[in-house]
């Protein structure tokens, strides 16, 4: 008999007592269960298959004990050995953490609709096999799918084979999808991963934006130029005033119709929500404005001076409905910093309305008539191409809690452009009731020449600004804000400095020695333009963050201060005197304010004195450096050209070592 056997009965006849037998265990797979519980949310373990040394979830002891205790009953009860019969794997219970495994095969994702900007590059994972180097795959097995990684089962979202990619964490496993951002670093095996470029940063974004907008504000100021000559030799001085009076009532209505909503579609978080009640209070107030533009152009034009400006107003009235349509793709294309498109549609209407104005002034003998309805045929041509750049249709809604978030938001902005404009424009009657028309020339020269910085280097800003300040966020808002204005100074306060110092040989070499009265208001306002150029970039970082009121306070209060200024100005010294009291008002009124105003967003404004102090230090050293060169000669053509020279070699070598860290830095971060 067996030694593990005992005998049933003992010796006189009585049944032998048992031992105990051992408890078996009736949770056999209570620490696979367990193992399970223990693993990280969201992972799911490997499906093991029978016979792999675990308990499983079987009723009975380890699966692979059954083959034994089957050959074991059948030895006790005579019966011939079997082979072992594979006890089935029973159905997981509802709850537990084996149920959620994922399928075996699963569709790839679908593509984001963002397409990869640059090729991706293609790296193997894990160290190579003996004596063999790592092959790159080839361009085409990665360019126009690899941005993208596929899910499931490792095959490519693309028609056709393509790369697997790497698992996170296990060696036949498949990485997620991942963003045209990310790149697979699961180094598992001999994987290949895909790393897709990243995408354009907000930098390259604004700078090539900002070539575009200087690109454009040049070309339309070139543009502007050679036009005005042509139209001066085939109008009279009478009828070119005329469409003066009628251009200068249209800015005035555009300033109004806008009301700021391109600007809250800028900086708006939710640009597709709100674009279709935009574009119903644009083109509302479009052409409510529109209607009362043409409605009162009698008035008007007899208000100014000019009777015969009456149907050059109401004609350009029309432009401002048309221009109404426009709102939401020029929001679009100056959001995602697409200048080069906008430079398409300006050029499209700027060729369409000088093609049309000259055939009607030279067929038809139109005059200021004609120059309107080459604006009126212009402007449709301009809108209609906005629309085919951006890809988009009218869409027109309405959102009741939008159109007031509008209106407290963008009134602000329109009377801030109105105030701007009286505040340029009004300084003129004031000028001319204290020194006359003729003197008043002089003046209006002067200013328009220290306007340069402004008109190219500030359009180009304004352009730009909006959109990157709002992007960015609360962490770096301070940082960014003292980088651009870094920027914008170091270009601005030379030409400003430049201006102040070859006022003179400017005046003389551009314009003759008949306007020579006109250089000391210019050496006075030079410094001017290029305040008004900081100014634009502090007015675009407060509207980002949805000061609007803070703008037109600051403004209005510009206005109120500079009116009086101006009459004492003019009264004591003249044309200087009046140049003087727009510095003084800017320094002690404007100044202080913009700065209050970027404290309480959040900006450090000693910090801003620190960003400015070398930029105009070599600015005031190199314009001492263009007045020494200056004196050395008396032709004006040659002092203008050695000061800038002297000005421009001076300025760059103190401003060169910045200048080469900054590209360096810019080198280590791409």
């Amino acid at each position: 008999m067996p030694q593990h056997r005992q005998p049933d009965r003992q010796p006189g006849g009585h049944r032998a007592p048992q031992r105990p037998r051992p408890r078996r265990r009736l949770r056999p797979d209570l620490p696979a269960r367990r193992r399970h519980a223990a693993l990280a949310p969201g992972r799911v373990p490997r499906r093991r298959r029978p016979g792999q040394r675990d308990a499983g979830l079987l009723p009975r002891p380890r699966r692979q004990h059954a083959p034994h205790r089957l050959r074991r009953a059948a030895h006790r009860h005579g019966r011939a050995t079997q082979p072992a019969r594979r006890v089935p794997h029973r159905r997981p219970r509802r709850g537990d953490p084996r149920r959620r495994r994922p399928a075996r095969r699963r569709a790839p994702d679908l593509r984001p609709r963002v397409p990869a900007l640059r090729p991706a590059r293609a790296r193997r994972c894990g160290p190579p096999r003996p004596g063999r180097r790592p092959r790159r795959l080839r361009r085409r097995d990665v360019a126009g799918r690899a941005a993208y990684a596929p899910v499931g089962s490792g095959r490519p979202a693309a028609a056709g084979p393509g790369p697997r990619v790497a698992g996170a964490g296990r060696a036949t496993g498949l990485r997620p999808a991942l963003g045209p951002a990310l790149a697979a670093t699961a180094q598992v095996g001999h994987v290949t991963t895909i790393e897709p470029s990243s995408p354009p940063t907000l930098d390259r974004a604004v700078k090539t934006g900002l070539t575009w907008s200087a690109v454009n504000t040049l070309l339309l100021r070139l543009g502007s130029l050679a036009v005005g000559i042509v139209l001066a030799r085939i109008l009279s001085p009478t009828e070119f005033g005329t469409f003066a009076v009628a251009m200068t009532v249209q800015t005035l209505v555009l300033s109004l119709s806008d009301l700021g909503l391109a600007t809250q579609l800028v900086r708006s978080k939710d640009f597709e929500g709100e674009a279709p009640t935009i574009a119903t209070l644009g083109v509302l107030s479009g052409f409510a404005l529109a209607g009362a533009m043409i409605a009162t152009s009698p008035w008007i034009a007899r208000g100014m001076g000019s009777a015969e400006a009456t149907s050059a107003i109401a004609v350009l009235g029309v432009t401002v409905g048309i221009a109404g349509f426009g709102v939401v793709p020029f929001a679009l294309l100056l959001r995602d910093f697409r200048q080069g498109h906008l430079l398409a549609a300006t050029a499209a209407d700027f060729v369409t309305g000088t093609v049309v104005s000259i055939l009607l002034i030279t067929q038809f003998d139109l005059g200021a008539l004609g120059l309107a309805c080459g604006r009126l045929a212009g402007q449709p041509m301009a809108t209609l191409l906005l629309f085919v750049v951006t890809r988009r249709r009218p869409h027109f809604g309405w959102n009741r809690a939008l159109m007031s978030d509008a209106a407290r938001f963008g009134l602000p902005i329109a009377g801030a452009n109105v105030l701007s404009w009286a505040t340029l424009g009004l300084p003129t009657p004031i000028i001319a009731h204290g020194v006359g028309l003729t003197l008043l020339g002089f003046y209006v020269l002067a200013f328009n020449v220290s306007s340069w910085p402004m008109t190219v280097l500030g359009q180009a800003v304004r352009a730009v600004a909006l959109p990157a300040f709002s992007r960015t966020t609360d962490l770096d808002q301070s940082v960014v804000f003292r980088r651009s204005l870094r920027l914008t100074w170091t270009i601005a306060a030379p030409c400003g400095v430049a201006l102040a110092v070859l006022a003179e040989p400017v005046i003389l070499t551009l314009y003759g020695d008949r306007w020579d009265r006109a250089w000391p208001v210019l050496a006075v306002l030079g410094i001017f333009g290029s305040v008004r150029v900081a100014f634009d970039l502090f007015a675009a970082f407060l509207l980002a963050h949805g000061s609007s009121r803070t703008v037109f306070l600051v403004q209005l209060a510009w206005l109120v201060t500079l009116l009086p200024a101006l009459f004492v100005g003019v009264r004591v010294g003249g044309l200087v005197g009046a140049a003087l009291a727009q510095v003084l008002v800017v320094v002690a009124v404007s100044v202080p304010m913009y700065l209050r105003a970027l404290h309480q967003v959040g900006i450090d404004t000693r910090g801003l004195a620190a960003a400015l102090a070398r930029p105009s230090a070599a600015a005031l050293v190199a314009g001492a450096a263009g007045w020494l060169a200056r004196e050395a000669f008396s032709a004006p053509v040659l002092a203008l050209a050695a000061g800038s020279l002297a000005g421009l070699v001076v300025y760059a070598a103190l401003m060169g070592r910045q200048f080469l860290a900054e590209a360096e830095i810019r080198g280590v971060r791409s």
